[in-house]
């Protein structure tokens, strides 16, 4: 296959490279391109395909974590972005006529509980208290997106939670909040599960096809549960090789779909028609 080098912008959405962009979620979720989430859990062509069509879900954790997000990088938006779900449950006419309104009214912003606004505000001040977090998000610009072409042809998104450049370097910074624990053992088990390094190498190669700099990527981990402690850090080489030693043949293969072949999303293909040999795990 014949490889190009890696282009920045999104000419068929008319977006320039270099430019970081001020995209809504729902619009940037919608648009048409790969991405690190898209691509998450990989099993084949077919299942990808199947992601690709779903509509984008309104999910209790996404909305915390949008939230959250608010709260700690853009908190003079909180109100705008973020709504307050009724107090009263949902039986009843009048109860789920209040539903229906307060659902009718913000459909475009988050929605979570009132006791879950005092948790995050309590996150946000274990952050801000913790020097080594508050260095990086001192000063910056949150939730910028960036569009790129890879080697392969392959078309690529990424919405980057705070941008900030420090010592001469430019850091993306981003937000997990985590159950698991933000202690280090816990949260690179955490990082493992997400796959949270294949962020980390698309996200360093989006910017580098957009900037020609390939930019620090550094984690920022709260605990969602008291004490809500914090901390930072950054992935070592090898958990970046290892990202791209996961991603690169999942872009082998799609590249061989929809740039080589030119197939529609509807024949692409799902597990190899093959008999396979297989072995219990050990604990079983």
């Amino acid at each position: 296959m014949q490889t190009v080098k890696l282009i920045g912008g999104a000419p068929e959405f008319g977006y320039p490279a270099g430019v970081l962009l001020d995209i809504p979620e729902a619009q940037y979720h919608a648009l048409p391109r790969l991405s690190k989430s898209l691509i998450s859990g990989y099993k084949t062509p077919k299942h990808l395909a199947l992601e690709m069509e779903k509509p984008h879900e309104r999910k209790d954790a996404f909305d915390q974590g949008s939230a959250f997000h608010v709260m700690m990088l853009e908190p003079y938006l909180f109100d705008e972005k973020v709504a307050i779900l009724p107090s009263c449950s949902r039986q009843g006419a009048a109860n789920q006529a209040t539903h229906a309104k307060f659902e009718a009214e913000n459909i475009d912003k988050a929605w979570i509980k009132a006791e879950y606004r005092e948790r995050v505000n309590l996150m946000r001040e274990s952050v801000l208290s913790n020097p080594e977090c508050a260095k990086y998000l001192a000063r910056g610009r949150a939730e910028k997106a960036l569009f790129w072409t890879d080697q392969y042809g392959l078309l690529w998104k990424m919405r980057m939670d705070w941008l900030t450049e420090l010592g001469g370097e430019f850091c993306i910074v981003d937000l997990k909040k985590t159950r698991a624990g933000a202690d280090p053992k816990e949260f690179a088990k955490t990082v493992g599960n997400f796959q949270y390094h294949w962020q980390a190498y698309l996200y360093r190669e989006g910017f580098f096809a957009n900037f020609g700099i390939r930019p620090r990527f550094i984690f920022i981990a709260v605990e969602d549960e008291a004490p809500f402690c914090s901390a930072v850090y950054e992935l070592d080489e090898s958990s970046l090789l290892k990202a791209a030693a996961d991603i690169e043949p999942i872009r082998a293969e799609l590249a061989e779909l929809i740039v080589t072949q030119k197939l529609e999303r509807k024949f692409w293909p799902g597990y190899p028609a093959v008999t396979n040999t297989i072995s219990v795990p050990s604990w079983a």
